[in-house]
Order: C-alpha cells, then sequence, then structure tokens
C-alpha cells in the first residue's frame, strides 16, 4: 500500500529541504488513494499548486488511525 501526503507548494520546497515534520500534536495527516488525495488538496485544501509526496510505508513506525472527520469517509 502507497500513502500520501498532501502540501503547498511552499511547503513542498520545505519538505524537499529539511524532510517531513508532525505537527504540534505529533501527526503526519496521510491518504492511502492517489485520486482522493488530489481530490481533497484541491476541493478541500484549496490548493491550486499543490505536492503530493508518496511515503513508503515501511518507513511508518506506529500502526495508522483513522482521522474520523465530517467527511462522507467518517464512521
Amino acid at each position: 500500500m502507497q500513502y500520501y501526503h498532501i502540501t503547498s507548494f511552499k511547503g513542498w520546497i520545505a519538505i524537499n529541504k529539511e524532510g517531513i515534520k508532525c505537527d504540534a500534536q505529533g501527526y503526519i495527516y496521510l491518504l492511502d488513494n492517489f485520486e482522493v488525495a488530489s481530490y481533497v488538496a484541491i476541493n478541500q485544501l484549496g490548493h491550486s499548486d499543490y505536492g503530493l509526496f508518496r511515503i513508503d510505508p515501511a518507513g511508518i513506525n506506529a500502526p495508522p488511525e483513522a482521522d474520523n472527520v465530517a467527511e462522507f469517509t467518517a464512521k
């Protein structure tokens, strides 16, 4: 399985220089579908210019957790 991280163009530059970092709560948000990641980038985050990073799951040290937000995928 592949994971994708969405970022703005400015964020893409920073990640390429410094690597990906977690947010203040210790999370890095990933999606597991390229088409959904592209849709979210444009329609939910409002990025017209965005970058998608493909993340190798072998480098993930903790099990993924579902992000149950107010979306059609929330349970």
